[in-house]
């Protein structure tokens, strides 16, 4: 509403109304991947950049691209393959605590951030124990081929200030999974 022109707002709003849409659905709508219910590539960024404002401590990062997701799309068609993003979404869900993020970037990739987990062990077991769940979708599902994903972790450091920064580490270290056979985690190492 430039110059404090309201009229166009109004309309819009009168429309919606009209139409039956709910303004509080739709806000939903525009922060959530409506395929997995995950938080989607723009809430995702606009909360980890909160949370790098705020110099929150023990935080982790990690980028997760789904292998062969393409070949799964072939074989079996691409209601299957958002059946396989469905079901990740879900075991995300699961395995992150409230105060986590957990979020579909677009297409295959998914991004996790772990607020306050003080010991590497712990984050390592829990991806762990994702990454085998996932395997399991490929049975669930009766799949021709297996379903596992590539993971890279990174910690944030005190330096990150916006979320491409733990983006671009979490992402190159999860392409170094993917270069070292796939169906793995790497942990980014500072040296």
């Amino acid at each position: 509403y430039q110059n404090g022109d309201t009229g166009m707002y109004d309309q819009m709003k009168s429309t919606m109304g009209n139409l039956g849409i709910d303004e509080e659905k739709l806000k939903n709508k525009a922060h959530y991947d409506h395929m997995t219910g995950l938080l989607n590539r723009f809430a995702c960024e606009t909360i980890v950049n909160q949370v790098l404002d705020e110099g929150l401590e023990n935080v982790t990062g990690v980028v997760i691209d789904v292998d062969n997701f393409k070949e799964i799309n072939d074989l079996h068609g691409h209601y299957i393959g958002d059946q396989v993003l469905i079901k990740i979404g879900e075991l995300f869900r699961k395995y992150c605590r409230s105060d986590d993020i957990a979020a579909r970037l677009g297409g295959d990739e998914f991004f996790l951030m772990f607020l306050g987990l003080m010991q590497q062990d712990t984050i390592r077991a829990r991806l762990q124990t994702m990454h085998q769940e996932i395997h399991n979708i490929a049975r669930e599902l009766k799949l021709k081929v297996p379903v596992s994903v590539s993971m890279g972790v990174t910690k944030i450091y005190s330096t990150d200030k916006t979320f491409d920064d733990i983006y671009v580490r979490a992402d190159e270290t999860m392409y170094q999974a993917k270069l070292s056979g796939k169906n793995t985690l790497i942990c980014f190492n500072e040296e």
